[in-house]
């Protein structure tokens, strides 16, 4: 791949997963860190891996991470966490992926922290909007648009500091929602080089989440 596999993993933990779904969490003075583990109950590991699917048991229940026919899971982009796996979705053996930007799939170890209607209303104010970007303030990152399903929050946004992968353009965007249980985010990044707009992305973002379904059904 063109950009480095480890500090994809880092952005995306950082501002895919941990940043975004903190930032959705209630801020209260006794807030629970959505990720702490009392216990060795809330493993997360590898059970099976192909390029056409990869099954993670979290905390004792089984997600499947699927790529949409003509697309593979990168199985050199696979990390497991503390309190996830992450992994790529790109055009397979080497192909130019036809996707509009570059997307990970991060898979947690416990359920959303919020119900959608409030993740949305979260996410439209300026933390929550925020807290969808790569690390910019309320001066760097705008909401370009959200739509809730009756599954999940879809959300893009645009980030104009200088805190993206340098292969990254300014939109992403994700999509919080559960499988079998367990939150599982969905993130397409932009390329730097080649934008697309944010139907497309969107549109994309779609068709991984429904061969997400689809395996997980």
């Amino acid at each position: 791949m063109a950009f480095g596999i480890k500090k994809m993993a880092r952005f995306a933990m950082v501002a895919g997963l941990s940043g975004a779904v903190s930032a959705c969490a209630p801020q209260t003075a006794s807030k629970r860190d959505p990720f702490a583990s009392p216990s060795r109950a809330d493993y997360v590991q590898l059970t099976s891996v192909s390029s056409e699917l990869v099954e993670v048991d979290s905390a004792g229940r089984t997600v499947r991470a699927a790529a949409p026919a003509g697309l593979c899971i990168s199985s050199d982009t696979i990390q497991t966490f503390r309190n996830s796996v992450f992994m790529v979705i790109d055009g397979c053996a080497g192909a130019r992926s036809p996707l509009a930007g570059v997307v990970s799939v991060n898979i947690a170890n416990g359920p959303l922290t919020l119900g959608l209607a409030e993740m949305e209303a979260h996410f439209r104010s300026p933390p929550g909007t925020v807290g969808l970007g790569y690390g910019g303030d309320a001066e760097d990152v705008s909401l370009i648009d959200i739509e809730r399903t009756g599954y999940g929050v879809y959300a893009t946004v645009a980030d104009v500091s200088e805190f993206g992968p340098a292969f990254a353009g300014d939109d992403i965007c994700r999509v919080f929602l559960e499988l079998n249980g367990r939150m599982v985010v969905v993130t397409m990044t932009s390329r730097r080089a080649e934008p697309k707009s944010a139907e497309d992305m969107r549109a994309d973002v779609k068709a991984i989440v429904a061969a997400l379904r689809a395996a997980n059904a």
